[in-house]
């Protein structure tokens, strides 16, 4: 069941059902735009479950993001050369196999086993210019009962072509409340209240978040009780060395950097202005060479 962003997930379901019913079926192309982590994949999935029921794997297309486990995931045009690239491997029994512009095209062009295909393509933004445009031709051309829907995180990096042949939705931040709901709904950090609430603070109103979180400490009992004590530490007089550990020790994934927009975000809320400025120096600096060791020093002594 679909539950959050309810408003904007009705508005695109309108969407859909008034093209199902009408005549005119150039293809209609969804563009839902908002923050990394508030779950806006699972949301389209859903969705596209219900209108296709047990059509879903013959008349689905998803082309998946796995920036996350690469360093980058481009979706790219398809040449000879990128033979040797075209599986991922995701773990140990999973292979993604990268599906490029022409073959979305190809793919889109066949007839469907059900009245209508549906694609969706996460993160689109990552589309390289010469597959956007190649991607044109299908938002053009009018072909019977097809469904196009996109994500991003960054709209700004879509071409101008492609934002303009498109439909585009923004979801928000779930509040605290619904993302409490989310975590008691899920039984997540049930043992632990005050982890619980800090995680749910830390989420920012992104429930992706609050998923990673937990895979991460089900599988690192450590790291959980870092997290504990990071807002003691960092708001308190504890030893700077301490901090300093702690802090690289979830330097090694993308919780450092989420960590540190949830603690900027507090120290503003907390009028802790000083611990502000030098922490969004540190978030400034990352994006350089400076060695990270230096930078979360540099963040702990100007607190």
């Amino acid at each position: 069941m679909i539950v959050w962003n309810q408003q904007w997930t009705d508005v695109l379901k309108r969407y859909i059902d008034n093209f199902l019913e009408s005549e005119n079926k150039s293809v209609p192309f969804f563009i839902i735009s908002g923050p990394q982590n508030i779950w806006k994949s699972t949301i389209i999935l859903e969705l596209v479950k219900q209108y296709l029921g047990q059509f879903f794997v013959q008349d689905f297309l998803y082309i998946r993001d796995l920036s996350d486990k690469l360093w980058k995931h481009s979706i790219k045009v398809a040449t000879p050369k990128d033979n040797d690239k075209r599986f991922v491997q995701i773990d140990d029994n999973n292979v993604y196999e990268d599906i490029w512009v022409r073959e979305i095209n190809s793919w889109f062009q066949q007839s469907s086993i059900w009245k209508t295909k549906m694609i969706f393509i996460e993160n689109i933004e990552r589309m390289t210019n010469e597959a956007a445009n190649a991607f044109l031709k299908t938002c053009e051309e009018p072909l019977p009962w097809r469904i196009i829907i996109a994500s991003t995180s960054n709209q700004s990096q879509l071409l101008d072509t492609i934002r303009s042949r498109s439909i585009s939705l923004r979801f928000q931040e779930l509040s605290y409340e619904e993302v409490l709901e989310f975590v008691q709904q899920n039984w997540y950090f049930s043992d632990d209240e005050k982890l619980k609430k800090f995680v749910c603070n830390m989420a920012m109103g992104r429930p992706g978040v609050v998923v990673k979180l937990h895979e991460i400490f089900e599988k690192n009992n450590d790291l959980k009780s870092d997290f504990k004590n990071l807002v003691d530490i960092l708001s308190n007089d504890w030893p700077i060395f301490h901090s300093h550990k702690i802090l690289n020790s979830i330097s090694a994934d993308w919780y450092l950097d989420q960590f540190l927009d949830w603690w900027i975000s507090y120290c503003v809320e907390n009028n802790m202005i000083e611990q502000s400025d030098s922490w969004m120096k540190v978030k400034k600096m990352m994006k350089s060479n400076v060695n990270i060791e230096n930078l979360l020093l540099y963040g702990l002594l100007n607190k």
